[in-house]
């Protein structure tokens, strides 16, 4: 069973669990991912999102920050949540993307 973290510990206790980093050039030779750990902010959740053009797979948000609209879980309960939904059934939250393209009055994108 996972013991609970503080910040510092948190890297250490990922490592624990066979948490691999992983490059753009990984995510574009379709390595299997099945399930993200973001650790951040929502600007490192984008970021995540953007990587994965054709549909992110599950993604666990650890807010670092102080608000954390699109986070669900905090830094303090990191290591608990993520047991739980390594070895629980969970609820997921399905989120869309949308893709604009701004063009100007002169054609310009």
């Amino acid at each position: 069973e996972l013991q609970a973290a503080g910040d510092a510990d948190l890297l250490g206790e990922l490592d624990g669990l066979g948490v691999i980093s992983t490059s753009r050039d990984d995510i574009q030779h379709k390595l299997p991912i099945d399930l993200c750990v973001c650790i951040g902010g929502d600007g490192t959740i984008i970021w995540l999102s953007h990587l994965f053009p054709m549909g992110c797979p599950l993604v666990a948000s650890i807010a670092m920050g102080s608000l954390g609209f699109l986070s669900t879980f905090t830094v303090e309960n990191a290591i608990a949540s993520l047991d739980k939904i390594l070895t629980t059934p969970v609820t997921l939250t399905l989120r869309s993307r949308l893709e604009a393209h701004i063009t100007r009055s002169n054609g310009e994108d």
